[in-house]
C-alpha cells in the first residue's frame, strides 16, 4: 500500500509555485528581489493557512504586497515606494479578471444613478431634504435588488437593521414583494418618512419605470453580473450626456480617490509637511482649514442683536441632519392642526363688530397663489419646482400663519380685556406680513435655493414691513429651532442696515413727509437706556430737551410724527448701530471718549445727512465715522486694522467694503475713463476720483476707500474737525458727545469689567465645565485663592506693559530683572490677545 508523503507533496506545490512564479516575474520583467520576497511570503502563508483555489492567484496576491513594499531610489537622495508595478498588470499576468459589482462598484453606481435622476428631474432636487430623501430612494432600490437576487446577497451588511428577519436562515426565500427600508433608512439617519415615502411613490418609481422603458436600465436584477456592467456603463453615459448639455456641475468628482483636494473638503493641516510641499494647493488646503476650524459648524452665525431669544446650543449636526431636523420640528409644531381658523380662533372673529375671516381669507388666498406661481416658474438663478411641493409648502405655512395668529389673538384679548379686535384684524398689511413670514421659515427649513429676500420680492412687501412681525412670530412661537430664530434674527439685521434703505423703501416717502427730520437716538431711546456718565439726560422719560450736538440749542421741543411706527425703526437702527460699534470697539481696545465720538459721528451724518444711507449698508457708515474720527482724535486706527476685526463680526460681507455705491448715472451717459488710485488717505486728500467705467452703466460703484475719500468726507470733515482738540479754534465749537445705548447683558454672557484688561465675569452654569486652555479662571466658592492671585498678578503686570521697553544694541547681556520683566509682558500679551480672540469667535 502506498501512502502520501505531506513533505513531498508540500514540495511538490513550492517547485509548481516557483515554476509559476517565475513565469509571472519574467512576464512582468520584475526584478528578482521581489519575486524572492513573494515566494517566501506564499510559503509562510501556505504554512500556516489552508489555501483553496488556484496556487497562481495567490502568488498574485503576494507578489502584488512584495511589489508595494519595494523602495526604489530616484535623483536628489528620495526614495519612491512600489516599484511602478500595478495590480492591473499583475492580475492580467496571472490569467485573472476583476470581478465586476463590487461594493466599490455599487457605491459608484447609486451615486451616478441619484445625481443622474437629481440632474433630471429639477423639481425633486430643488431644496437639500428632497435631495436627500431621493437618495434614500436610491439606497432602497439598491437594497431591494441586492436582496431579490440570489447571488448578490454578498453585498449586503449582515448586521444592517433592515434585513429580513429570516434572512440568516439556510432556506432564506425572498418575498415576491421587493422589500422596502425607506422607514429604516429614514429613522437611522434623520429622514422624513411621509416625505421620503411620497417621493418614492410619485416620482422617483415612475422615473426608474421610464429609465426601464427606454433600455438605459435592463434585466431582471440591475445587480446582475451578466447586467450590472452594461446598466452602470449607460447611466454614466446618460449622465455624461446631461452633464455636457445643460453644463452643469459633475457630481461624480465626490467618488475620485482625491475628492479631498479637489473638491476642498477641509481636513487637518499637519505641522510635520516635509519641506517643498508647500504648494499653493496646500495653502488653500490649510485656510479652508482655519476657516472651517473659525465656524465651528454648519449652523447659521449668530448675528449680535438677536441672542437674547436664543435657547441652549443644539448638538451639532450635519447640513442633512440639519435641515431634516428643522422639518421635523415644523412638521411637530403643526401635527393636527388643519389650514384654516380653529373653533378658538373663529369665535374670536365672531366677537369683532366686523367679521374678519372673508377678508383674511381673500389675503391668503391670494398670497397662495402668487407663491405657487412664482415657486413654480423658472427663472435664470433656479429651476421651478413641482407644483405639488409648492402647494406642500404653502399648506405648512397657512397652518403655521393661523396658529400664530391665534396665539396672538388669545394673548392681546387677555391683555385688553375683551375689547373689540376688529382694528387690529382689519389690518392687511398686518396679514401679509405674517404670512409672508410663515412661508419664510418653511423655506429655510427646507433649505430652499430661494433664499431672502425672495418672498418680499415675489410678494411685493415693504422689507420694514416684514421686520416689524419678526419678533411677535418668536415670542409667539416657541417651538421654533435655535437655527429658525438664528435666520430670523439674521433677517432683522438685514433688513435694518440695508434693505430699509433700499431708493424704493417707503422710508423715504415718510422721511419726505416729516420733513427729512431722522430723530436722535436721544428722541427714540428712553434714558435709562443710556451708558451712565454719558452727559445725556437720565431723569424722566423721553428727555424734553434733547442733548444732542446735532440738534440746534433752540430747538428744545420734542419732534413728534405720524406715531410710534417712525421711533421704533430709528430706535431699531440705533441699538444695532452701537452693538456692532461696541463689538468693533472692544475688538480694537478703543476707549470710551473716542467710542463715543465715534458714536456721535455716526448720528450726525443719520441725522443730517440721510441720504448717504441711501442704496447703501448702515456698516459702511459706521466704518467711516470709525476712521475719521480715530484720525481727528490722534487715536488713529489704520483702515487695514479696523477691516480685520469687522470681518470677524457674523454679518461681515465682502461686498460691504468691496462694492460701495457711488453715485446713480443715466444710462444714455457715458463715463469719463481716466486713471484711478485707491489709497488709505487721510481727510485732507479728499479729490474725486473720476469713473473708470469705459461703458456706460446704472450705477458707479468702488471700495469703501474711494466712498470714503469721495464723498463721505466732504459731508462729514467739517464736523468731525470739531473735536480735534489739538486746534485751539476747535476747542470751543466742539459740542456735548451723544450718550451711547447700554446693552442689557444676558444671563449668560460673559460681562467685560475692565476696559484696561481683557477681563470678563460670567455666571457658572453646572455642567458646563469652563476649562480655558490660554486664559486664567477663577471660579467664585470653587477656585483655590491662588487662581484669583493669579489674575491680580496679570493685571499688576500689565500695567508695566504700557512703559517703553529698552531694546539692547549692544553685545551686553540684559540683567535678570529685566529679561523676566519682558517675558512677563509677552505672556501677558499673549494672554490678553488669547482672550480677545476667544471672545471674537463667540
Amino acid at each position: 500500500m502506498f501512502e502520501d508523503d505531506p513533505q513531498a507533496e508540500g514540495a511538490a506545490v513550492v517547485a509548481a509555485a516557483r515554476e509559476a512564479l517565475q513565469a509571472l516575474c519574467q512576464e512582468l520583467n520584475l526584478d528578482e528581489g521581489s519575486a524572492a520576497e513573494a515566494l517566501d511570503d506564499f510559503t509562510a502563508i501556505r504554512g500556516n493557512y489552508s489555501l483553496e483555489g488556484e496556487v497562481v492567484h495567490w502568488l498574485a496576491c503576494s507578489l502584488y504586497v512584495a511589489c508595494r513594499k519595494s523602495i526604489i531610489p530616484t535623483v536628489g537622495k528620495g526614495v519612491m515606494e512600489g516599484n511602478c508595478v500595478s495590480l492591473t498588470r499583475i492580475l492580467r499576468s496571472a490569467k485573472l479578471r476583476r470581478i465586476p459589482c463590487s461594493v466599490k462598484d455599487l457605491f459608484n453606481f447609486c451615486w451616478t444613478l441619484f445625481v443622474y435622476t437629481k440632474g433630471n428631474f429639477r423639481m425633486i432636487g430643488d431644496d437639500l431634504v428632497n435631495s436627500y430623501h431621493l437618495l434614500l430612494c436610491c439606497l432602497d432600490l439598491i437594497f431591494a435588488n441586492a436582496i431579490m437576487c440570489p447571488n448578490r446577497r454578498d453585498l449586503l451588511n449582515p448586521s444592517f437593521k433592515g434585513l429580513p428577519s429570516d434572512f440568516h436562515a439556510p432556506d432564506f426565500k425572498a418575498a415576491e414583494e421587493p422589500p422596502c427600508i425607506i422607514a429604516v433608512l429614514c429613522d437611522l439617519h434623520d429622514g422624513l418618512l411621509v416625505e421620503a415615502k411620497g417621493i418614492k411613490e410619485h416620482y422617483f418609481k415612475p422615473y426608474i419605470s421610464k429609465l426601464f422603458d427606454k433600455k438605459i436600465l435592463k434585466g431582471e436584477c440591475l445587480l446582475d453580473l451578466t447586467s450590472f456592467t452594461d446598466n452602470s456603463k449607460a447611466v454614466n453615459k446618460e449622465y455624461e450626456e446631461y452633464v455636457l448639455t445643460v453644463g452643469d456641475f459633475d457630481e461624480r468628482i465626490f467618488l475620485g480617490a482625491d475628492a479631498e483636494e479637489e473638491i476642498g473638503t477641509p481636513r487637518k493641516f499637519t505641522a510635520d509637511t516635509p519641506f517643498g510641499k508647500l504648494t499653493s494647493e496646500a495653502n488653500v488646503e490649510y485656510n479652508l482649514q482655519q476657516h472651517f476650524e473659525k465656524k465651528q459648524s454648519f449652523a447659521p452665525s449668530t448675528p449680535l442683536t438677536g441672542r437674547r431669544y436664543l435657547q441652549e446650543k443644539e448638538a451639532i449636526t450635519t447640513p442633512v441632519a440639519s435641515a431634516t431636523q428643522s422639518v421635523s420640528r415644523l412638521q411637530s409644531i403643526v401635527t393636527g392642526l388643519k389650514n384654516a381658523p380653529s373653533e378658538q380662533l373663529l369665535n374670536i372673529f365672531e366677537s369683532c363688530m366686523r367679521n374678519p375671516m372673508e377678508n383674511i381669507t381673500r389675503i391668503v388666498k391670494g398670497i397662495g397663489e402668487t407663491f405657487c406661481q412664482h415657486y413654480t416658474q423658472s427663472t435664470d438663478k433656479q429651476p421651478g419646482s413641482h407644483i405639488d411641493f409648492a402647494v406642500n409648502r404653502l399648506k405648512l405655512a397657512e397652518i403655521l400663519y393661523y396658529k400664530i395668529l391665534e396665539t396672538i389673538m388669545v394673548q392681546e384679548t387677555r391683555r385688553l380685556h375683551g375689547m373689540d379686535m376688529s382694528v387690529l384684524l382689519e389690518q392687511d398689511i398686518f396679514h401679509r406680513s405674517l404670512m409672508a413670514c410663515c412661508l419664510e421659515i418653511v423655506l429655510f427649513a427646507y433649505s430652499s435655493p430661494r433664499t431672502f429676500p425672495w418672498i418680499i420680492e415675489v410678494l411685493d412687501l415693504q422689507p420694514f414691513y416684514f421686520y416689524k412681525v419678526i419678533e411677535v412670530v418668536i415670542r409667539s412661537e416657541e417651538g421654533l429651532s435655535r437655527d429658525m430664530v438664528k435666520h430670523l434674527n439674521n433677517i432683522e439685521e438685514q433688513i435694518l442696515e440695508s434693505l430699509a434703505w433700499n431708493n424704493n423703501s417707503a422710508l423715504w416717502e415718510a422721511l419726505h413727509a416729516s420733513a427729512n427730520k431722522v430723530p436722535t437716538c436721544e428722541e427714540v431711546i428712553f434714558p435709562n437706556n443710556f451708558e451712565i456718565g454719558n452727559g445725556g439726560n437720565v431723569q424722566g422719560h423721553l428727555p424734553m430737551m434733547p442733548m444732542s450736538p446735532i440738534i440746534h440749542p433752540r430747538v428744545k421741543e420734542v419732534r413728534t410724527d405720524s406715531g410710534s411706527h417712525r421711533r421704533g425703526r430709528y430706535k431699531a437702527v440705533y441699538h444695532l448701530a452701537s452693538v456692532r460699534l461696541r463689538d468693533l470697539c472692544l475688538k480694537l481696545d478703543v476707549s470710551n471718549e473716542l467710542r463715543r465720538k465715534i458714536w456721535t459721528c455716526f448720528e450726525f451724518t443719520l441725522v443730517h445727512c440721510p441720504d448717504l444711507m441711501k442704496d447703501r449698508h448702515l456698516d459702511q457708515l459706521l466704518l467711516c465715522a470709525f476712521y475719521i474720527m480715530a484720525k481727528v482724535t490722534k487715536e488713529e486706527r489704520t483702515f487695514q486694522e479696523i477691516m480685520k476685526s469687522y470681518r470677524n463680526q457674523p454679518q461681515a460681507n465682502s461686498h460691504v467694503y468691496r462694492s460701495v455705491l457711488l453715485k446713480s448715472i443715466p444710462r444714455e451717459v457715458v463715463a469719463y475713463s481716466g486713471d484711478c488710485e485707491m489709497t488709505d488717505g487721510d481727510i485732507e486728500d479728499a479729490t474725486k476720483t473720476p469713473n473708470c467705467s469705459s461703458e456706460p452703466v446704472k450705477e458707479e460703484r468702488g471700495d469703501l476707500i474711494k466712498f470714503y475719500n469721495t464723498i463721505y468726507v466732504g459731508r462729514v470733515k467739517s464736523f468731525a474737525l470739531k473735536y480735534d482738540l489739538s486746534n485751539q479754534d476747535h476747542i470751543m465749537d466742539a459740542p456735548p458727545l451723544s450718550p451711547f445705548p447700554h446693552i442689557k447683558q444676558q444671563p449668560g454672557s460673559p460681562r467685560r469689567i475692565s476696559q484696561k484688561h481683557s477681563i470678563y465675569v460670567s455666571p457658572h452654569k453646572n455642567g458646563s465645565g469652563l476649562t480655558p486652555r490660554s486664559a486664567l479662571l477663577y471660579k467664585f466658592n470653587g477656585s483655590p485663592s491662588k487662581s484669583l492671585k493669579d489674575i491680580n498678578n496679570m493685571i499688576r503686570q500689565g500695567d508695566q506693559k504700557t512703559k517703553k521697553r529698552v531694546i539692547a544694541i549692544s553685545g551686553d547681556a540684559e540683567s535678570p530683572a529685566k529679561r523676566l520683566c519682558q517675558e512677563n509682558d509677552d505672556v501677558l500679551l499673549k494672554r490678553l490677545q488669547d482672550v480677545v480672540s476667544e471672545r471674537a469667535n463667540h
